[in-house]
């Protein structure tokens, strides 16, 4: 499934392009905006389909609790929060069933194996069902038993004709974080800066 990340562009331009996206995609990813604009875009996207909330909270455990509570009453679909001390992730949990644990930035470089899959199982044990990851910590999850109802969002991801790595490191092709156990591929620049956004989509899909 595809998340289409609406980063680095104006309101407007973010709801023309989930206008024209309506039923082609899973739902829309926000940051900039959302910390510009507030819950009420949330509730604007959620015409066009699901959204996911992208602020990567990272506070006191009672100030990431009435967040989380704040976003989920809105209607986000999914709410990231950066996987950090066990308090603030169950504070986090317990204020919405949708948390996703964000480990690594994919802007930053490699992560250790083992640091990583420490985090990983230190956010399942807290109950978090979804974790973001790039295609080269995909690698490091791929068949392992752990992990099996964990599902999976990945960012970073570049079709072959987008040559243009962004601000992201570690990114991948759709192909290869599918065949790697992706769940959802989220794509903004490719889509969002292209003149005909469904057009672009199409073309992803089709490779």
């Amino acid at each position: 499934m595809i998340i289409v990340s609406l980063d680095n562009i104006s309101k407007d331009r973010a709801i023309k392009i989930a206008r024209s996206l309506e039923g082609m995609v899973w739902g829309f990813k926000i940051n900039d905006l959302l910390l510009e604009h507030g819950a009420g875009l949330v509730r604007e996207l959620k015409k066009f389909g699901k959204v996911f909330c992208d602020p990567k909270l990272f506070d006191i455990p009672n100030t990431v609790l009435n967040s989380v509570k704040m976003l989920d009453k809105a209607g986000a679909d999914l709410i990231t929060v950066h996987v950090s001390s066990p308090d603030i992730l169950k504070a986090a949990v317990s204020a919405s069933k949708n948390i996703v644990g964000v480990i690594h930035l994919t802007s930053e470089g490699a992560i250790d194996k083992k640091l990583f899959l420490s985090k990983a199982l230190l956010a399942k044990r807290v109950g978090i069902k979804h974790l973001v990851c790039s295609v080269q910590e995909l690698g490091y999850l791929k068949g392992d038993a752990r992990f099996r109802n964990i599902k999976m969002i990945v960012p970073g991801i570049r079709p072959e004709w987008h040559k243009n790595k962004d601000d992201q490191k570690r990114v991948g092709t759709p192909k290869k974080a599918l065949s790697l156990g992706a769940d959802f591929l989220v794509i903004g620049r490719p889509i969002t800066q292209s003149k005909n956004p469904p057009q672009a989509l199409r073309r992803i899909l089709e490779n």
